[in-house]
């Protein structure tokens, strides 16, 4: 069990390279803390629309986690 609660990350430049998708070795890892009851935010500037294919790619959708987009605009 862990004591983590909540990972929020930064789309570029964090999980992935800038304007790139999610890097390989971040994908299991993303999934892996979601089975574990971690919540998981990706917050990214980038569009919705252009973004949620990196969301579905760790299952976010599966897990009903949030995801700010637009700056949070």
């Amino acid at each position: 069990m862990t004591n983590i609660k909540l990972i929020a990350l930064d789309m570029d430049r964090t999980a992935c390279p800038f304007h790139q998708g999610l890097q390989e070795e971040n994908i299991d890892p993303i999934i892996k803390a979601q089975e574990m009851g971690v919540r998981v935010i990706f917050a990214t500037g980038r569009p919705i629309l252009t973004s949620l294919p990196e969301a579905l790619k760790v299952k976010m959708d599966h897990f009903q986690q949030y995801f700010i987009g637009f700056n949070g605009v």
